[in-house]
């Protein structure tokens, strides 16, 4: 039985959704746990517990409310190299941003665990794990589902992309860290609204992702953290806040998906889209 979106309402999904992401959490808890026991890798017990808590999650959610056929749309739709680049340069361009916010809290040992292997295709690997993987399975879960599911239940853009980064944020549990997060999630909601595209926010998560996991490597292998100490000029900042601002201003004036479109009646729309399809 399908569940769509005028047959359920958003806080009841939402509620939902909650329910299917701590199900997964003990499932992949329990499986990571005897992985462990039974082999002792732990990049891939973190590999098995992402894939669990957010692919998953997303998967059954899209099952559930989604029409046939979400999923693949969700991968397909909106692919434009135009913003794939635009992703790039954003990253780029914000970088100094989020650099100036972000707390140094060093490698703990739960990271260090990670890198079992300092060979080049260690890091091969680990880029695939830390970045590719992971964010696939983020941005679909707190884009591709959270933050829709948001902007549907408080029928505003903005709120339902503020919410979706603080739980992004906030389910990281790096407190020190939190805002730098909140503000990388701004501008994953952003580029998600305004791209319609969930690639363009992948190849954004996984530059950040992959460089995080380069420099995790060589701390490992040479015992020096090569960001250590580096702080970016002023001008630099300062560049980089009016940069992702003139983003947001561009996004506003050229995108059909701009923070003021009517979201809501777009989802309508599809919504009956679906319902009449079915109905053939």
């Amino acid at each position: 039985m399908k569940f769509y979106n005028t047959q359920t309402k958003p806080w009841r999904k939402f509620l939902i959704l909650i329910a299917i992401y701590l199900s997964f959490f003990i499932v992949s808890s329990i499986i990571g746990a005897v992985y462990l026991l039974l082999d002792g890798n732990k990049l891939m017990f973190q590999n098995i517990v992402s894939v669990l808590m957010f692919g998953a999650t997303a998967a059954v959610y899209y099952l559930l409310f989604e029409s046939k056929g979400a999923i693949c749309r969700t991968f397909t739709q909106n692919v434009n190299i135009k913003w794939l680049v635009a992703a790039l340069v954003l990253w780029v361009a914000a970088l100094p941003l989020l650099n100036t916010f972000s707390v140094e809290t060093g490698y703990n040992e739960q990271i260090l665990m990670l890198v079992t292997d300092t060979s080049v295709w260690g890091l091969v690997n680990l880029i695939l794990s830390m970045g590719l993987l992971t964010a696939i399975v983020e941005e679909w879960t707190f884009r591709g589902v959270l933050q829709r599911l948001c902007i549907q239940w408080t029928k505003r853009v903005w709120a339902g992309i503020i919410i979706a980064s603080a739980v992004f944020s906030a389910i990281h549990f790096d407190m020190p860290n939190f805002f730098v997060r909140f503000l990388m999630g701004i501008i994953l909601g952003l580029l998600y609204q305004y791209s319609g595209s969930i690639w363009t926010n992948i190849v954004f998560h996984f530059i950040n992702n992959a460089l995080a996991a380069v420099g995790l490597w060589i701390y490992v292998k040479t015992g020096e953290d090569p960001t250590a100490d580096f702080v970016f000029p002023v001008y630099t900042v300062v560049l980089s806040v009016v940069a992702v601002i003139g983003f947001v201003v561009y996004g506003e004036m050229k995108s059909q998906r701009s923070v003021k479109s009517n979201y809501i009646e777009q989802e309508y729309t599809q919504t009956e889209e679906i319902i009449s399809e079915n109905q053939d």
